[in-house]
């Protein structure tokens, strides 16, 4: 992961920073930047344009998508449980050859409600990521360690908790300063908050951002499926999450919860 996130020296290609990166911009996603340039204690710094943070991404509009080609995104790392990703879907990416990786971290409700006064509720649901998600966390890093899975997105819902852990301890193994890291978490409280007033104002904001999908069209496979071909020499896909095989030439409908979004449906 070292070599495929690469500190640099250079400051032109890493500015100086701690932390606080501006915001990508997009329409669909508040807490969406860039993980590019924060120092490392050996005097060196994150490279830019490989790894982002983000929140869901499933309200990404037109123009969204658009701006994620143009980073080169090659692979979304999704946090979010199947069951958020089954409601919310995955909008508009979910019809781009981007890779969808979909990675839940999970932890125990009955800690936020145990008594601890040598930690916060937040900080007992950090460490049980640890403890009930361990084979997600090394799911990640693996595919942090490959190089075609640059440049890439983590993200959850808010982009902050789940999403914040992750990344705090890929930055951790880079050897970014350890003030970095906590000022990078804390950049989330701003956009988190907006995106909260957006979801009290206008809670639609849960639902996913589409195009219309033409009803004459024929969609290639979904890049987080395994293409297949049986006996006779049809050609599939397989959902890692089933075991069942659908055609690569009917229309779109709703996918179990592993792809959670659009999926084929053999008639």
């Amino acid at each position: 992961m070292r070599d495929t996130l690469r500190p640099v020296r250079d400051a032109a290609e890493s500015p100086n920073r701690r932390a606080g990166t501006p915001a990508i911009g997009l329409d669909g996603a508040l807490n969406c930047r860039d993980l590019g340039g924060l120092p490392t204690l050996d005097g060196r710094r994150v490279r830019q344009g490989r790894l982002y943070r983000s929140d869901s991404l499933h309200r990404a509009s037109k123009r969204d998508v658009e701006t994620l080609h143009r980073l080169g995104v090659a692979t979304i790392i999704d946090l979010r449980d199947a069951d958020e990703v089954a409601l919310n879907g995955r909008g508009r990416l979910a019809l781009e050859p981007i890779t969808y990786v979909n990675r839940p971290l999970r932890f125990n409700p009955a800690l936020d409600a145990a008594t601890d006064e040598a930690s916060s509720p937040l900080v007992r649901r950090y460490r049980d990521y640890l403890d009930e998600s361990g084979g997600a966390f090394v799911a990640v890093f693996d595919l942090l360690a490959e190089t075609t899975t640059y440049p890439a997105v983590i993200n959850c819902f808010f982009g902050k908790d789940r999403t914040g852990v992750v990344v705090a301890l890929v930055l951790a193994a880079l050897g970014v300063d350890r003030t970095a890291i906590v000022e990078d978490y804390a950049s989330s409280a701003r956009p988190v908050a907006s995106l909260i007033t957006r979801l009290t104002e206008d809670p639609s904001t849960l639902m996913p951002s589409r195009e219309p999908i033409r009803a004459d069209s024929t969609p290639s496979p979904r890049p987080w499926c395994t293409s297949s071909r049986n006996s006779t020499g049809e050609t599939g896909v397989r959902c890692p999450g089933s075991s069942a095989r659908v055609s690569t030439s009917r229309v779109w409908t709703s996918c179990a919860s592993c792809c959670s979004s659009e999926a084929e449906r053999t008639t």
